[in-house]
């Protein structure tokens, strides 16, 4: 009985050990499986960067949305208020915000409007403003030639709904495309996406 007793262990174990192999050719190892790891990853990387500008192409359309809406809100402010109202671009301190013509025949820059706070320019993007095919000199204060006093704004919303025509280039060298916001002398404001408009 003993004997038996020893042939039916053994034999069980035969089987455990036939449906269990402790080096089964169908396993993997860990370094077979980090290097599948590093393939996909390198493979992931190669497939990924050809779209990588997508991210800042939606940040760049993020933004010129962003901007054409302030100028919407900037446009009917001025004939709410019947005050001109501008936008000033700051090249240096890469930042952008807005001013109102004063009694004293001066633009300051406004402090009392949330909506009119001062926003920085995202550091990879450029903005070109031209009106009548002139393409403007934007002011690059900061640093020791820091303007006293508040340079005129490159766009200017009059009081009687009316503005100076423009045409804004909001572009970088990272994305494919560029974005356009044109002003209208009636007021009129559009956004395009190259020569399509959005």
């Amino acid at each position: 009985m003993f004997e038996m007793r020893n042939e039916y262990v053994t034999s069980t174990l035969r089987t455990l050990h036939s449906a269990f192999p402790t080096h089964s050719p169908l396993a993997f190892t860990l370094i077979e499986i980090l290097v599948v790891i590093v393939i996909i990853g390198i493979a992931v990387g190669v497939i990924v960067l050809p779209f990588g500008s997508g991210g800042r192409e939606r940040k760049m359309e993020e933004f010129s949305r962003q901007l054409t809406a302030l100028l919407h809100f900037a446009h009917d402010q001025a004939i709410f208020e019947s005050q001109e109202l501008g936008l000033v671009f700051n090249l240096t301190d890469r930042e952008y915000h807005f001013v109102r013509y004063g009694d004293d025949q001066t633009w300051k820059i406004i402090t009392d409007e949330k909506a009119f706070k001062q926003r920085a320019l995202t550091p990879d993007f450029q903005v070109e403003v031209t009106t009548d095919g002139e393409k403007i000199q934007l002011p690059t204060e900061g640093g020791e030639q820091k303007l006293e006093a508040e340079p005129p704004p490159s766009i200017v919303f009059f009081s009687s709904g009316e503005m100076i025509p423009f045409e804004m280039r909001v572009y970088s060298k990272e994305v494919p495309v560029e974005y356009k916001i044109i002003g209208e002398m009636n007021g009129e404001l559009k956004l395009k996406r190259g020569d399509v408009e959005v």
